[in-house]
């Protein structure tokens, strides 16, 4: 009987820590190792360009608006995430700094650096 207990225990923890975003899953290790750089996008096209992002918890499209060499808007077009919803005002730092190299949002870093990233390629998309 405690044997069943426990593993109904441990079946509803793993669940719950597998929607909330719990970082316990080997996960974390990936996403601390994230970088991002900025590419040079003086020479890219007028344009919105799509950006995608996965791990296995947190998943990111955005889009990012290129006018005259310079990045006007971005915006996260989805998000995957447990508790980093809060991520996804590293955009705007984007926008205001020009540059993906950006601080994360605290308390959400692991979302924050996958928008980023996310964000990453699709500036590189512009430059291709």
């Amino acid at each position: 009987m405690k044997v069943i207990i426990i593993s109904k225990y441990i079946i509803i923890f793993l669940a719950v820590s597998l929607t909330t975003g719990c970082p316990f899953t080997g996960d974390s290790a990936a996403l601390n190792r994230l970088r991002v750089s900025m590419p040079d996008i003086s020479g890219a096209e007028n344009g919105i360009y799509p950006g995608k992002y996965y791990t296995t918890l947190v998943k990111a499209d955005v889009e990012i608006e290129i006018s005259d060499g310079k990045i006007v808007s971005a915006s996260v077009i989805r998000h995957v995430c447990g508790r980093g919803r809060p991520a996804e005002a590293v955009l705007d730092a984007v926008v205001e700094k020009q540059t993906v190299a950006v601080d994360a949002v605290a308390g959400a870093t692991g979302s924050s650096m996958v928008i980023l990233k996310a964000a990453e390629n699709a500036l590189l998309s512009a430059v291709q």
